[in-house]
Formats: structure tokens, sequence, C-alpha cells
């Protein structure tokens, strides 16, 4: 097959969606299926292909003016457009992550009868941030979503509350798949092992929605209890400021560590060296952080935010409530009070629990198989 990817992709832009993009990519490619990847914050070239030696996937800049929501919204239409329309006879399927500008450009152009492969979207957020809060964002929303039943050949959705949100759009549930998002599976070292802190860690961009305010509220009642919980942060974003000076206002810095954006291939020494994750987000998709956190062997802590508590079970964690600093706190006690054998339990099960139904090598066979399907279909 010859895939378009409909996505930004790091390093140029860090986030869930565009780091699943580019592994989902490769595994492609490693599959023998040819590749490429267009976005407005992507530049034109190549990018090779780990563990494959000759392989490279091309990625295509799609040129945005800077300005006002409007200008760039236009100019993204028509570079997208015009990419599409003059070369769409190289590619075989459009695989767009989250139903936005990219997945939208491409229903248009299929509905005018200017574009005829057959098209993919992975649906990745939820509430405020979500695909459904996007959608309903638009002019002539209703015309849309009847465009995108009639044009889109499959959404895939991470989450029963992703799902929802779209049917009460009036999106057809049946177009909908239901395949998970995936991580690389690693060995990582034991919990039990030297060098791993016994301390929590939050990885994530710093905005209202994940919730680091509540994390910094749960550390401050422990120590109010004489309990010193020790929480790494890494991540960056405009509550950035905001939250180092409501560690210092709570007289908790001393206990919170704030370190920065940190490249993705480094985040994984933090995984090897936390006991482990906590994420209180009010809202999510999938988390990638969550799935790769248990993937290293790590105890997570998470909120019923849509997401995780649907992955997340009593052997690998705990789930609390969204919005709840005193919930936290009594799971950091519990995770804080195991013993290292317990913990090692806990994160054994986590990792073994990401390796039989999110491993990214199976997340993206299961893709590919649908993928064949639709071209199976159209062709038939």
């Amino acid at each position: 097959m010859r895939i378009l990817v409909l996505s930004n992709i790091p390093p140029y832009r860090i986030g869930g969606a565009e780091v699943q993009a580019r592994q989902l990519a490769e595994c492609f490619h490693r599959r023998g299926h040819k590749v490429a990847i267009a976005g407005y914050a992507v530049p034109s070239g190549r990018i090779g292909v780990p563990e494959c030696s000759d392989g490279v996937i091309d990625t295509i800049h799609l040129p945005t003016l800077r300005g006002t929501r409007l200008s760039r919204a236009l100019s993204f239409f028509l570079s997208l457009a015009g990419f599409l329309i003059l070369r769409s006879r190289h590619y075989d399927l459009i695989y767009c992550r989250m139903i936005g500008e990219s997945a939208i450009v491409a229903t248009i152009l299929k509905q005018l009868k200017l574009l005829r492969l057959p098209l993919v979207a992975s649906s990745e957020g939820r509430g405020a941030v979500g695909d459904a809060a996007f959608l309903r964002s638009l002019p002539a929303r209703a015309l849309i979503v009847r465009w995108i039943n009639r044009q889109c050949q499959a959404i895939n959705v991470l989450s029963p509350e992703i799902g929802m949100e779209l049917r009460s759009l009036g999106l057809d549930a049946g177009i909908f798949s239901f395949i998970p998002n995936g991580v690389r599976i690693s060995d990582g070292r034991p919990i039990g092992s030297p060098d791993r802190e016994r301390c929590g860690l939050f990885v994530g961009r710093l905005v209202p929605v994940k919730g680091v305010a509540e994390l910094l509220r749960a550390v401050r009642i422990l120590k109010d209890r004489g309990i010193a919980a020790r929480v790494k942060i890494v991540g960056e974003g405009p509550m950035g400021d905001v939250l180092r000076h409501f560690s210092i206002a709570l007289g908790i810095d001393t206990l919170i560590t704030f370190h920065g954006m940190i490249p993705p291939e480094k985040v994984s020494d933090f995984y090897q060296k936390s006991a482990y994750l906590i994420l209180p987000s009010y809202s999510e998709g999938f988390p990638l952080v969550v799935a790769e956190a248990m993937s290293f062997g790590l105890p997570v802590i998470v909120t019923r935010s849509g997401g995780p508590e649907h992955f997340v079970d009593e052997r690998a964690g705990f789930v609390c409530p969204a919005g709840d600093p005193q919930a936290l706190a009594d799971a950091m006690v519990m995770m804080l009070r195991m013993s290292p054998f317990e913990l090692a339990q806990m994160g054994e099960h986590a990792r073994q629990r990401i390796r039989r139904g999110y491993d990214i090598e199976q997340v993206s066979d299961r893709l590919l198989s649908l993928f064949e399907r639709l071209l199976l279909d159209i062709n038939t």
C-alpha cells in the first residue's frame, strides 16, 4: 500500500498524536508499505526508519501563513487541497490523525469529486480540546458531519467517551473502529532496582486540563500529614510559571522538581528512575504517557477522565475521581507505603497489560488490516 499520513510529527511538533503518527508510519514502512507524512509543521525531506537500514519516509511541508486564525485556516486549506489534487495518484489511502483541519479538507475534496482516495481518521481527544469540540466550532457543522459520514470510510475511536461525543453530533457509528494507540515495549529496569527513586512522576503539557494544580494540592495535603511526597514534573506549557509560583505559595517547592521540556527520547530515563506515574487530568482520550510508563513497569495513578480508566485496572495502579486532590493524596500514600516487592508486582502487571493489547506493532497490524479491508471493499 501507499499510505499518506496527514499529521505533524516530532521533533518538529511534540504531542501524543504526533508521536503516535510517526511511530505508526515507521511500523507501516517496516512492513513493506510506502509511507509519506504531510503537515504544516513538517519540513520537506526524508526521515530514517529505526531498525530498517535502507528505509526512509518522505515528509512534505504544507506551507501555511502566520497571522489570524482565518488566514492560517485558509492558507492551510489551499496548501493541502492543492497537494492532494496534484499528488493523490501517488497514494492508495489517506490516514489522518484527528478529525481536524486535514480530515475536513480531504472530506470536502471528496464531496466535490476532486479526490477519490479512501479516507481514515483517528479521533484523538475529548472534551473542550477534543475532535467533537472542533467540529462544533465549524460553520455549517451539520453539513460537514453529513459529508464526513458519506466520505470518510472509517473513524477510529480511542475511547467509549469519544465515541459518545461523536455520535451526539450525528456521526455514524457504523463507520467507527476501535483500535487503541500503541507504544513501543521496553524491558526497562525492575521497580526494585537501586536507581529507582521513591518519587512520583508527571509527564505532559502544563495546561489546565492536565490537573497539575490538583497534584500540587495533594502534595500539600500529604505534607500537612507529615508525609514528604516528592514529584518530578516533566513538560512545559502556558501554565508553567503559574504552577511553579503555586508550588512556592503552597510551601512544597522543595518537594517538586520542574524539569521543563525533555526530548522524547530522554523521557524514558525518567520512567526508569521513578516509582510511579501520576496523570491527574480532567479530560483525556488515550493518554500515551500512561501506556508508555506502564510499558516500563511503572504503576500509575490516573483519574476518571475518559481514557486511562479503560486500561488501568486495580492491579496496575489506582483510579481517582478527577479534580479531587484528597483522593490523589490517598493514592500517593498507598504507593509510598508499598514495599519494593509490592511495587514490583504492580509494575510487572502494568507492563504485561500493555504488552498484551497495546504494543505498537500489534496496533499497526490492526490498522493495516483495516486499510486493506477498506481497499478491498472499494475495489470489489
